[in-house]
Parts: structure tokens; C-alpha cells; sequence
């Protein structure tokens, strides 16, 4: 049998570096509801992006932070660093706007990252209400409900349209 490594996966061998933004109360991880978000700390999700980009030949460079003008102003001082963003915008997913101005601005893809299935959540929270995440629309992808392995899953699918970008930007 056949051992697959991060790097067989690879379509270039570039180092790209992901900026890695999460939003309010991700700090909080370990503390939070368990049957949720586990019992992973925001410095054990922190350290397992770390070693996941390091086995993809990836560069990882992360935020988290409770307030979106800090965001904003990480997002912009970062803008010609990154090649890439995943973002789990948690508390301000509602309210998104500026960060995914912020975004656009950049001109780099991003990835909507959650830990928790965010539609299952605000249909339990406001049935009445539907409620969508300001960043979506304009996200190359979304993932959620996977806990920490929904940013596995952002961290190999970003990688992958990255790879595949440089090698054919018409694509």
C-alpha cells in the first residue's frame, strides 16, 4: 500500500504563504462548548496550521484577534506578504463588510474557514431568520462544520487553486 504525503498532492513545488485570520471569541478554544468546537486551544489549532503547511510546503502566518479594526489593519499591513487568506471571521461573519473590502483589495483569494456548521447554528439560534456570512459571496471556498479539520481542508484546497493559478493564470 501506497503512503501518500502532503506533497504528493502538489502541483508546484512554490512556497506560497497563507495568511490565517480568526475572528472573535476563536481565542477562547478549549474553553468553549465542547460538543461544538472540541477541546482544541487556539494554540494547538495554531500549531497543527503550522505543521500541516510545513508538510505542504506552505507558510503560515496567523491572527486572532477580537476586534475587526485589528483585523483590517493585520490584513493590510500583510496584503503584499500573502498569496493567499483563510479567514474564519466567527463573531463578525454577519457584519463582514469591511474585511471583505479589505480583501478584495488585496487581490488575493481567500478561503471561508468555520469551525462549527454556521447554517445548522443560526437555524437553531433564529430559525425565524436566515443568516448569511458577508464574506461568502465573494470566498473561493467555504468550509465548515469539520472543527479543526475544516482548516486542513481550506489549507490543501487554497494551496491546490494556487498551484494550479500559477501554472495556468487563464484558469
Amino acid at each position: 500500500m501506497r503512503t501518500w504525503t502532503a506533497t504528493d498532492l502538489r502541483l508546484t513545488d512554490r512556497e506560497w504563504t497563507i495568511g490565517i485570520i480568526d475572528g472573535p471569541n476563536m481565542s477562547q478554544l478549549g474553553k468553549r462548548d465542547p460538543t461544538k468546537y472540541g477541546s482544541i486551544t487556539w494554540d494547538e489549532l495554531d500549531a497543527k496550521n503550522r505543521s500541516w503547511g510545513e508538510k505542504l510546503g506552505v507558510k503560515i502566518i496567523s491572527l486572532v484577534s477580537n476586534h475587526d479594526g485589528e483585523i483590517l489593519d493585520w490584513i493590510h499591513q500583510h496584503s503584499d506578504d500573502v498569496d493567499a487568506w483563510m479567514v474564519n471571521p466567527a463573531g463578525l461573519q454577519t457584519y463582514a463588510e469591511g474585511i471583505r473590502q479589505a480583501f478584495e483589495m488585496s487581490g488575493k483569494p481567500y478561503a471561508e474557514t468555520h469551525f462549527a456548521n454556521t447554517v445548522r447554528h443560526f437555524a437553531q439560534s433564529s430559525p425565524h431568520i436566515r443568516l448569511e456570512s458577508g464574506l461568502t459571496s465573494q470566498a473561493q471556498s467555504l468550509v465548515m462544520g469539520l472543527r479543526h479539520q475544516s482548516y486542513l481542508s481550506s489549507l490543501v484546497g487554497i494551496t491546490l487553486h494556487l498551484d494550479e493559478q500559477h501554472l495556468d493564470p487563464d484558469n
